[in-house]
């Protein structure tokens, strides 16, 4: 037991000192997963029909010593948004119901850390491209007698996004620009090494 407890303990230690100091005589790379979730604040024309919603991301990201601290990654997202009430009131709808699947690819950069002696903590900035398919559904008042409606789209967009990292844990705030459908993402997100060479 106290084997793998001090097996582990080095390898993040080995992982931490790669990647968030400077850069060794021999290269290095590693292949982590991040899973994120947090509230998503719809802004614009999303905003004026859609209240806060929840989302959660799964998360690639690769870096070699080469080019560390910058990262790159790929994104899987999902979100739902529930309709604001106040919106209804003043339209034909009883319900509308919002869903965002993106995709999205970029560069994270790690700064040097601000604390580094019992925790590593280390200001971030992200940002890169999105491609999102959203997925919208509109319920009519009964009395109406009007037919339901289901209605898909593609919008491609950016991100840029930026927080606080203990490098296997973050908080961020993501800024995502999509023509019609933009939105605030708040993420607390753990990290996982799945692949580390020397």
């Amino acid at each position: 037991m106290k084997l793998k407890f001090y097996s582990l303990l080095i390898l993040l230690v080995s992982v931490t000192s790669v990647f968030s100091q400077s850069v060794g005589p021999r290269s290095a790379s590693g292949l982590f997963l991040t899973v994120g979730v947090g509230p998503r604040i719809p802004f614009g024309e999303l905003g004026d029909q859609q209240a806060i919603g929840a989302g959660f991301d799964g998360i690639l990201s690769f870096t070699d010593s080469d080019f560390a601290p910058i990262f790159f990654y790929l994104d899987i997202g999902y979100q739902n948004h529930p309709g604001d009430y106040d919106y209804y009131k003043n339209s034909d709808l009883s319900s509308i119901t919002t869903n965002i699947v993106s995709f999205s690819g970029g560069a994270r950069y790690f700064f040097s850390p601000l604390i580094k002696d019992m925790i590593l903590l280390m200001p971030i900035i992200e940002g890169g491209i999105t491609y999102a398919f959203v997925e919208k559904y509109y319920q009519y008042k009964i009395d109406l007698n009007k037919k339901d409606s289901l209605e898909g789209l593609s919008e491609f967009g950016f991100h840029i996004g930026g927080g606080l990292s203990f490098f296997l844990m973050d908080i961020i705030a993501t800024y995502n620009y999509l023509e019609n459908n933009q939105y605030l993402s708040l993420n607390l997100r753990l990290t996982l090494p799945l692949a580390f060479s020397m």
